[in-house]
């Protein structure tokens, strides 16, 4: 199966982000991606057939260990898009949260719910929380209809996660400057323009915008706000400054520079003071939350279940040392059936019923040969009923050990 002749133009542009045979795989998982429906990695190798004609883990491991960088590809893909963009290029910044269940997973934790939480209370669920940066562009077939195109990500830990992981604890505003500081200062002949919500509008993000980038965020109108504290003179006397001089508060700035509207909004009648200019900018953050409601309901974003840090963010093989084999009596696997996938060299699929002869089943995970045995309460629990169970067992020409 050969690649789709524009994406293939599109995977050339940032070929040099990454090694030869890297991207070769990535040619191939992008093929497999385009007919597979879902986002895993198994089922691309499937939709590719004769195009993927290395072992499946090689491309497991593109994701898992491959030599390669997510900013260097974004930073190529801006490369890419940059000649099309003409002034001021419109970012965004925003993060998400990818609801997972299961606490072996890397970086999981407790974050706010935006969707089950109100203004009277807050909820909280557990997965990821994803700072997302990327660049807003209108396509000429569709002019004043934004969207947003992500270029960099950055994993948001808990207060209670980097003691556990040994890593120091970093906000989401300093997160999101450290990306927004990397693009701005790979293209300082550009002049950038960010919107964010009322998150990344504080002094964290305000005192380190680099001197390309403007921000547009949400602000309480009685806000104080403050220049840069000024530079410290040798021989100054006195407690340093934490400051610089007090500035207009944002409604003093509205003064002359907006107009009165009366809106109807849900059968209610407001009246509200409105900057044309900034509205227009700040709507454009709308496509941010297009984007991500899109990769969850159509991308499948919040499927992967990756349980390390450099575990790929699909489903693992039983070569690459992380997956679990359920041991089976030969009788069973004879019993299995028809392969779904065979091959040489190809993973072959079972699916069968166990019955368990007694009420522990052996769980044991291999890699490269050793045998690391573990147990798992499996049977069912004394006065109530068992039940058969579909299990899926993978090899590839390698007899399992028998216990």
């Amino acid at each position: 199966m050969d690649l789709v002749p524009g994406f293939q133009a599109l995977l050339q542009g940032i070929s040099a982000a990454m090694t030869a045979p890297s991207f070769a795989s990535l040619c191939t998982i992008a093929s497999g991606w385009l007919f597979s429906g879902r986002g895993i990695v198994t089922r691309m190798i499937v939709a590719a057939g004769p195009g993927a004609t290395k072992h499946f883990s090689a491309y497991h491991w593109l994701f898992s260990a491959a030599s390669w960088s997510l900013d260097a590809v974004g930073l190529a893909l801006f490369t890419m898009i940059a000649p099309s963009l003409d002034g001021v290029v419109m970012l965004g910044l925003d993060d998400t949260l990818a609801r997972k269940r299961g606490v072996r997973m890397f970086g999981t934790g407790m974050h706010h719910d935006p969707l089950a939480s109100s203004r009277s209370r807050a909820f909280v669920r557990w997965g990821h929380s994803w700072v997302v940066f990327g660049v807003i562009v209108s396509l000429p077939s569709r002019p004043g209809h934004w969207i947003f195109l992500p270029l960099f990500f950055r994993l948001y830990l808990n207060r209670q996660s980097p003691a556990q992981h040994k890593v120091r604890y970093r906000t989401r505003p300093e997160l999101g400057v450290e990306m927004l500081r990397m693009l701005c200062g790979s293209h300082e002949n550009r002049c950038f323009h960010v919107v964010a919500d009322s998150a990344y509008g504080g002094r964290n993000v305000l005192a380190r915008l680099p001197e390309n980038c403007d921000l547009t965020s949400r602000l309480l109108l009685a806000a104080r706000l403050h220049d840069a504290k000024p530079e410290r003179l040798p021989g100054t006397n006195g407690r340093p400054r934490k400051r610089g001089q007090r500035v207009a508060s944002p409604a003093h700035m509205l003064q002359g520079r907006c107009r009165r509207l009366s809106l109807s909004i849900y059968g209610r009648s407001y009246r509200s003071r409105i900057a044309d200019q900034v509205i227009r900018w700040y709507a454009m953050r709308w496509s941010v939350e297009v984007s991500f409601r899109d990769s969850k309901q159509c991308l499948g974003f919040e499927e992967p279940q990756g349980g390390g840090a450099h575990r790929p963010a699909g489903h693992a093989s039983p070569h690459d040392g992380r997956a679990l084999v359920r041991q089976r009596r030969p009788s069973a696997l004879a019993a299995a059936g028809p392969p779904l996938v065979s091959g040489e060299g190809r993973p072959v699929v079972h699916r069968h019923a166990c019955h368990p002869a007694s009420g522990e089943r052996a769980k044991t995970c291999f890699s490269a040969g050793t045998e690391r045995p573990g147990f798992q309460k499996a049977g069912p629990a004394p006065g109530k009923r068992g039940r058969d169970d579909g299990v899926m067992t993978m090899h590839s020409g390698h007899r399992v050990p028998a216990s």
